[in-house]
């Protein structure tokens, strides 16, 4: 499940994969917060739902496993009870490298990694 985008890759046109996939959860009417936690991991689709214990309610979590903007998360709660809050979006990692202003570069990362920035 997901969808192309034409790209170009090595001065060739191709499809390639933009990232985006849909899959849906249903939750009945009788399932706990912890049943929906289940449903979501069950799911294996790279996104882990956990618990989260306040005292004196529950929340639920939900975290991407793989890092950067290509694998952001979006949830739609139409037709459900649901109330969403976005604690941080994904996003690339941002590396300022040289002085600021001129002859500074910023660089992005979509893995949080900058391991082939420099050769000696």
């Amino acid at each position: 499940m997901g969808t192309s985008v034409a790209a170009t890759v090595d001065n060739v046109t191709k499809q390639v994969i933009d990232g985006t996939a849909t899959t849906t959860v249903t939750i009945d009417a009788d399932d706990t917060l912890s049943d929906v936690v289940s449903k979501i991991n069950a799911l294996d689709r790279g996104v882990t739902a956990s618990l989260l214990n306040e005292g004196s309610r529950q929340r639920l979590s939900l975290s991407v496993n793989k890092s950067g903007a290509a694998n952001e998360l979006l949830i739609d709660t139409r037709d459900t009870r649901l109330s969403l809050q976005e604690i941080t979006s994904g996003r690339d990692a941002l590396l300022a490298f040289g002085s600021a202003g001129a002859g500074g570069v910023l660089i992005s990362s979509t893995s949080n990694k900058f391991e082939t920035l420099w050769t000696v």
